[in-house]
């Protein structure tokens, strides 16, 4: 029941990233251009493409989605995995499981569907905090935790899209 789960979760960690603009070395000398194309005679590479504002909304919530899924799969089945036994024995670790699961999924999917731009590990560990601010807020606002755990995945998709850019 495991191996589903971790396949899951490792394939979100195993899934290269593009290289961005700013991981690209800029060229030392001046580059040759084609006057009519206007394309480089050397071996520079093509300008990057725009980011897909729309792609990366869309990446954004289905991966979120899926992550999750798996990441609130997983929680409990570690959880349960233990001595643990018990109805609420897996609350814990499913409620942990969906914030990283969700964190992690919006952050691949915001990156993908937007064409890759950024720095996917940056963006996953910056979701992440979000996720986790969120989740320990909620734990001491009463009234208000629903307020934040709906503004949580808002915030962590509009910072994802800022980092894209």
């Amino acid at each position: 029941m495991r191996n589903p789960v971790l396949l899951g979760l490792s394939l979100l960690l195993v899934i290269p990233s593009v290289r961005g603009q700013a991981q690209q070395i800029s060229p030392v000398a001046p580059v040759a251009y084609r006057a009519a194309a206007g394309t480089p005679l050397s071996g520079e590479q093509e300008p990057t493409k725009p980011v897909r504002m729309a792609g990366g909304i869309a990446g954004g919530i289905a991966g979120g989605a899926t992550g999750l899924l798996l990441g609130m799969y997983g929680g409990v089945a570690i959880a349960e995995g233990g001595n643990c036994r018990g109805e609420e024995c897996g609350l814990l670790g499913a409620i942990l499981g969906l914030t990283v699961g969700e964190s992690l999924g919006m952050a691949v999917g915001t990156h993908f569907g937007s064409r890759g731009h950024g720095n996917l590990a940056l963006a996953a560990l910056t979701s992440t905090a979000i996720g986790v601010a969120g989740l320990y807020a909620c734990a001491g606002a009463e009234g208000a935790a629903p307020v934040i755990l709906s503004a949580v995945p808002v915030i962590q998709l509009a910072v994802l899209l800022a980092m894209e850019r």
